[in-house]
């Protein structure tokens, strides 16, 4: 039998994290998505562990802010212990971040999942069809075709691009045949998740925790809500070679847990590895999350990064969609405005764990030595630089501080919406609209301080009173501007006097230099 499904703008493959982010991003604009999924539910066992903050400022542009900060485990506390189990070091996670949520969180990833599910099947937008396996993809000059099994049934999806979140053995990345770069890092390590039974106290095991044991490099975390995750390094000398020998894992989990606590909800070996795709879109064609790039797990950014992209591509096929004339200049971009930053983030996972997976005594002694002294943790944060021209703070996350107007306090993403936007203070007289291409549908915004401007509640601005933000944007009060990118990187800072042209080159970006600009 036959199925043909039409009609769709995009066709999302993966039902994990970032294809449900991505897929209601997508949906959020008013584009219809169509999701193919292989499994017959939401995944039930947890992998990710981690977010931080720009993985809820995210799920923030999601509009589910408040239930995901709900079911999350703020950590703020690194320790890392000797081998005997002392403390080596405390590293506080508590620098103040541009996205203005806490720096890192832990969560149990089936309940995250849930609640994001949730939120697809609430969008009229979007089409969610499981135990649908991708087989083969076609495109043509108006689309593409996705080929997929449902039992012994063939099903044909139409829909205008196609995006792979289907995961490290991705049929989406096979389809595009680019290669993969390995940046060198591997390692075995066991992954088991322990749930309390209830009425158990909570276990003494910290935010984030690493054994430095080089007999067996250990790491354990917090997760809330009686969820638990250790992992345990597979050495030459201890080799782990099964995972599912229960008595063995809670033999090493003994230390912190016994079988009259709780039950073992996962085991699991898994390779690390640090591998990242050369091209991640080609046609109508893209992937993301862990088709496009796998990372180590030493600084929990493996998910964060697929949120990363699903934001990125997010608004960069609402354009394409919007106004076809871009694909061509502007798809491929995706792939640089993303992949050096998390080539990044990769070889600061792999430095991370190269120090954590230490199996040698002399050197493990020698680096515990060098960790007492104090360490200040002021993040991680690599910019994202191609799609950015060159002036301060481009190519780096905007700074989102408490905003006041139209009677309301929030967060100053809440106030300016999902689109490009265009951040202006020092005038109270509107920008002439015939100076911006409309095409480029971006938030034009006033920002004030109280003390730089009285009457800034009657100039239709928001009001932000929070130093720090003015200390990125500059002194409140000067004509400046700040393009604010979609996914909150930003594009282009400068005097008031020059906006004008950064606009024009932003349409430029977007459409390409050959289309004609709109003003009208």
């Amino acid at each position: 039998m036959h199925e043909q499904h039409s009609d769709h703008d995009v066709a999302v493959v993966g039902y994990g994290p970032v294809g449900q982010g991505l897929a209601l991003a997508l949906a959020q604009r008013g584009h219809r998505v169509v999701i193919l999924e292989r499994h017959a539910a939401v995944y039930p066992l947890p992998r990710a562990i981690h977010i931080d903050h720009e993985g809820m400022r995210f799920y923030q542009s999601l509009g589910l802010a408040g239930e995901v900060e709900a079911i999350m485990e703020p950590a703020l506390v690194y320790e890392l212990y000797k081998a005997d189990g002392s403390l080596l070091t405390r590293i506080p996670r508590t620098w103040r971040n541009p996205s203005g949520w806490s720096t890192a969180y832990h969560f149990y990833q089936p309940e995250l999942e849930a609640l994001v599910d949730a939120a697809v099947r609430r969008n009229p937008n979007i089409t969610l069809l499981h135990r649908h396996e991708v087989e083969g993809i076609v495109e043509d000059a108006d689309g593409v075709t996705v080929q997929a099994l449902h039992g012994e049934d063939d099903v044909q999806i139409r829909a205008k691009f196609v995006v792979g979140c289907d995961g490290a053995n991705s049929t989406v990345r096979e389809y595009l045949g680019t290669a993969q770069e390995d940046l060198g890092f591997q390692a075995t390590w066991q992954a088991v998740d322990v749930t309390l039974d209830p009425g158990e106290d909570p276990l003494p095991v910290p935010d984030t925790g690493q054994l430095c044991d080089p007999v067996r490099p250990t790491h354990m975390a917090s997760l809330g809500g009686g969820h638990y995750r250790w992992e345990f390094m597979s050495t030459e000398t201890l080799p782990i070679e099964d995972a599912s020998d229960h008595d063995s894992t809670w033999e090493r989990l003994s230390r912190w847990v016994t079988p009259a606590q709780g039950e073992i909800k996962r085991s699991a070996l898994y390779t690390f590895r640090s591998l990242v795709a050369v091209d991640w879109a080609r046609g109508r064609v893209a992937i993301a999350g862990d088709a496009a790039h796998v990372t180590p797990p030493f600084l929990g950014q493996g998910m964060v990064s697929g949120l990363r992209d699903a934001w990125t591509l997010a608004w960069v096929l609402d354009v394409c969609l919007r106004h076809p004339e871009a694909i061509d200049d502007l798809l491929p971009r995706y792939t640089s405005m993303r992949r050096d930053n998390v080539r990044d983030y990769i070889l600061e996972a792999i430095r991370y764990g190269e120090m954590i997976c230490e199996t040698d005594p002399e050197k493990a002694r020698l680096r515990d030595a060098a960790m007492q002294e104090p360490v200040e943790d002021k993040g991680f944060t690599p910019p994202s630089t191609d799609f950015a021209l060159a002036s301060p703070h481009a190519g780096l996350l905007a700074r989102q501080a408490p905003a006041t107007g139209d009677g309301r306090t929030a967060r100053l993403d809440d106030h300016i919406g999902t689109r490009f936007a265009v951040l202006v203070s020092g005038t109270t007289d509107p920008l002439d609209p015939r100076t911006i291409d409309t095409r480029l549908d971006a938030s034009l915004v006033g920002v004030w301080s109280l003390d730089a401007h009285a009457d800034a509640e009657a100039a239709a601005a928001l009001v932000i009173e929070d130093g720090w933000f003015w200390d990125w944007f500059g002194p409140p009060g000067e004509p400046a501007f700040a393009i604010v990118r979609p996914d909150r990187y930003v594009y282009a800072t400068g005097p008031l006097s020059t906006l004008p042209q950064h606009l024009a080159q932003l349409a430029t970006d977007l459409f390409g230099p050959t289309h004609q600009r709109s003003t009208s």
